[in-house]
């Protein structure tokens, strides 16, 4: 596991053995993100997602959550979330190299 970034909110992890490419422009990765502490969850929460990034557009979508698929899932935008963004550069910039 490689920590990408750590910020107020948590922390947010890359398998880079993981990175799968699955067309042109699209590919899977496993991420791990450890939600800090708060008020809700007092000893913080960790979860495991195969998110599926579509390197052009900067979009993705968790198609599963600790082990659990999420056949719904939409594509979105990190909407500016860091810890998302990081993923996202991270994963695109090792599957083409």
């Amino acid at each position: 596991w490689l920590l990408l970034k750590e910020n107020n909110d948590g922390k947010e992890w890359l398998d880079l053995g993981s990175i799968k490419k699955i067309n042109k422009n699209e590919i899977s990765v496993l991420s791990k993100y450890f939600q800090n502490p708060s008020e809700e969850k007092v000893k913080g929460e960790t979860n495991l997602y195969v998110m599926r990034i579509n390197c052009d557009n900067r979009e993705y979508k968790d198609i599963s959550v600790n082990g659990i698929p999420s056949f719904k899932a939409k594509w979105e935008t990190s909407n500016d979330d860091e810890l998302i963004d990081v993923v996202i550069d991270k994963s695109c910039s090792e599957v083409n190299k």
